[in-house]
């Protein structure tokens, strides 16, 4: 971070430096700073695509999905090659949290798009889950191992695992957080119960510490 600050200093418009900053600053969890840097890359070059798809991405990270929606939408517009743009908007479109924002419909398109223009097995991964959210499980499967077979990933093994069981990406990831949200749950309640345990004990001994003793 410093190295990129000293490069800002020295050359306050250089937008690689700001994009540069705001990506570590994102690996380190400086996620408001991270924001700040990449408004400032589009502020100095408004048709910046990258920044516009770096910002979408941190901005579905923090939960401002509208703002994400739209900019991916900006990036894609601005770079109609952007393939990396394409494979995130199509993820989002997919399995957005907020059901309102989903369209698979979209979601399926870009992810058709991006694979044309570059068969990553990450955009493969994208395009099979739009395919098992549709119900095209044979199709996704076959797309989830040719992306397994390049990666050896145990994610992607695990999602060829999920559609040859007829299941999808979204249904196990509500039902991981049902689990995450019974785990936590049964820690809490586990608290409690040794907050009042203790509670319990301190009374006890106030009550012992009160009681009169044989000879008073």
């Amino acid at each position: 971070i410093d190295d990129f600050s000293k490069v800002i200093q020295i050359s306050p418009k250089n937008t690689e430096a700001y994009l540069m900053r705001a990506q570590v600053r994102i690996r380190v969890n400086e996620l408001d700073k991270a924001l700040e840097d990449f408004d400032s890359v589009i502020h100095l070059s408004p048709e910046h695509a990258k920044a516009w798809a770096w910002k979408a991405k941190l901005e579905n990270q923090l939960g401002k999905l509208e703002e994400a929606l739209a900019d991916y939408q900006k990036s894609i517009t601005l770079d109609p090659m952007y393939s990396w743009a394409f494979n995130n908007l199509s993820w989002f479109y997919v399995t957005c949290e907020n059901e309102k924002l989903r369209d698979l419909k979209k979601g399926l398109e870009l992810a058709e798009k991006a694979v044309q223009m570059d068969r990553k097995p990450e955009y493969l991964d994208t395009l099979a889950c739009a395919y098992a959210e549709s119900g095209n499980f044979d199709l996704a499967e076959r797309l989830m191992r040719e992306a397994y077979l390049r990666t050896h990933s145990e994610t992607l093994k695990m999602r060829c695992e999920l559609f040859k069981n007829r299941k999808t990406y979204l249904q196990w990831y509500n039902e991981m957080k049902v689990s995450e949200y019974q785990q936590e749950l049964r820690k809490q309640m586990e608290k409690e119960k040794r907050e009042q345990l203790w509670q319990e004990i301190v009374s006890q001994n106030e009550a012992a510490r009160k009681k009169p003793q044989a000879g008073d």
